[in-house]
């Protein structure tokens, strides 16, 4: 007997979802800002972060999959920076549009994929994760996720320290086809950002360094107090506020706007502490003010 509910939900199940795009103007601008917070002196525009820029103004629907060497800003972009930029473009701040997890947690958050359902999924260093076992059956959830996205329309977006032809080696050939149809490739190449560049612009290296990773707000204010004092002689065409007007940036060059410690209310100390409401003000801000990207 024809069973036309079963046909039906046969025939649902095998249709093509279409994948969500991006689409973001002001990318590039988001990624020096959030490269500038991260590296300070030590941030440089690398020409690959364009390949990135291209695929946020326009992805087509195609994931990303960033690959390097470690300290060349992969997870501050892909991790920090681009799943604020798709909840600004959701229009919201939740799981169902970008869950963001690591290689090593998969085994953990793989199934949020079934719950939350996003559009995007974003994996931190893959090839890290090790065999997970569940009722005694050893399973590879990267490759289950992959199968979930390709089979349900999500968009991949993935950093790894592997090369493809080590990603290759571990996940298997036909894996690695298939991301390769599903993303765009961007291998990042040079020196780390974090230490040791040669060059740069003069900061002193404590400022280099600096973070806000302090206990509490009185740690935070009592280091500013005896080590980022403005009465330091230090050249004020150096040290500037991150949203200053309009820098211009030249590939390999320093980027030589930093976070100014006497200045709590800019873009970079937003993005550098999560505050993505604050930092949407910003950019609402400067769209406002000059209509062109900040």
């Amino acid at each position: 007997m024809f069973d036309k509910e079963y046909y039906l939900e046969y025939f649902r199940s095998q249709a093509k979802h279409e994948p969500a795009k991006v689409n973001y103007y002001y990318a590039y601008d988001l990624i020096t800002t959030g490269l500038k917070a991260k590296f300070g002196d030590n941030a440089v525009w690398l020409s690959e972060y364009q390949h990135i820029v291209d695929w946020l103004n326009d992805s087509k629907g195609y994931g990303l999959l960033v690959t390097g060497d470690s300290g060349l800003g992969k997870s501050v972009i892909c991790r920090d920076i681009i799943p604020a930029i798709l909840n600004e473009q959701d229009g919201s701040c939740s799981r169902t549009t970008c869950l963001v997890t690591t290689a090593y947690n998969l085994a953990t958050d793989g199934d949020e994929l079934n719950l939350y359902s996003p559009k995007f999924i974003m994996i931190d260093d893959i090839g890290t994760e090790g065999e997970f076992v569940k009722f005694g059956a050893h399973r590879n959830m990267f490759m289950e996720v992959v199968d979930f996205a390709e089979s349900n329309g999500k968009v991949l977006i993935l950093t790894s320290n592997l090369t493809i032809k080590q990603l290759t080696e571990k996940y298997g050939e036909r894996t690695v086809d298939r991301l390769k149809n599903i993303c765009w490739l961007v291998k990042i190449e040079g020196e780390s950002l974090r230490s040791g560049r040669k060059g740069g612009n003069g900061i002193p290296e404590k400022f280099r360094t600096y973070g806000m990773d302090f206990n509490s707000k009185e740690e935070a204010d009592a280091f500013e107090k005896e080590q980022l004092s403005i009465k330091d002689k230090i050249d004020n065409n150096v040290v500037e506020v991150c949203n200053s007007d309009k820098p211009a940036y030249r590939e390999g060059q320093p980027m030589k706007i930093v976070w100014n410690p006497d200045t709590k209310n800019n873009m970079a100390y937003a993005l550098l502490k999560h505050d993505w409401n604050k930092y949407y003000e910003y950019v609402k801000k400067r769209e406002e003010e000059d209509k062109i990207p900040f």
